[in-house]
């Protein structure tokens, strides 16, 4: 076993550093971009504010607390499918864009009004495991099935979960009225006729 000693002629006084180790992670952040998230029983700073909307400043706040190192990824839910929109990217170099990328996520993304929750986490699963550098997901959404599913055909899953599920988190977004009101907020919201 080699040994190292340093000397005083090693250090340099005038711009002292250390280097430690820190653990780095990959996230592809991910919004469900359904009609449930538009109902605006949220607040962001005490401001009413969409679910879509809490869960886009949850993700700007994150983001602006990352260390550099970390790489963030998005993409969106909506029918029973997670799509990427760019794969995990160093947030240091690409901060801007990032935080540019979540301000632009809109419910109007979305291409069927259909909301498979247990289906788009599954997609998601794979699509963060399936990366060329596997990510972990996090899934931002109020976790509302349209239409809903009978308990007796609940999607069941062949073989193992994809490797990306131990390290996957669900955020819940659900304001602060439960779903049942979704449906007296929509038209209110422009998205539903009454």
């Amino acid at each position: 076993m080699a040994s190292y000693r340093a000397s005083a002629a090693d250090v340099d006084l005038r711009a002292p550093s250390i280097e430690l180790d820190r653990a780095y992670f990959r996230y592809l952040v991910v919004f469900d971009i359904t009609q449930s998230m538009n109902v605006r029983d949220a607040a962001v700073n005490s401001t009413p504010a969409t679910r879509l909307g809490a869960a886009k400043n949850a993700a700007h706040e994150a983001v602006t607390r990352m260390p550099c190192g970390t790489h963030v990824g998005l993409g969106v839910f909506t029918e029973h499918r997670t799509l990427p929109m760019f794969t995990p990217v160093e947030i240091c170099a690409h901060r801007d864009e990032i935080v540019t990328a979540i301000s632009d996520i809109h419910w109007r993304l979305a291409w069927r009004a259909k909301s498979e929750i247990a289906k788009g986490l599954h997609s998601g699963l794979r699509l963060a495991a399936g990366l060329e550098q596997p990510a972990r997901l996090v899934l931002f959404t109020d976790g509302h099935e349209a239409p809903p599913i009978h308990p007796r055909y609940t999607p069941q899953y062949d073989g193992d979960p994809p490797a990306a599920s131990s390290s996957a988190w669900v955020v819940p977004c659900p304001g602060q009225y439960p779903d049942s009101t979704a449906r007296e907020n929509l038209p209110a919201l422009g998205l539903l006729t009454k």
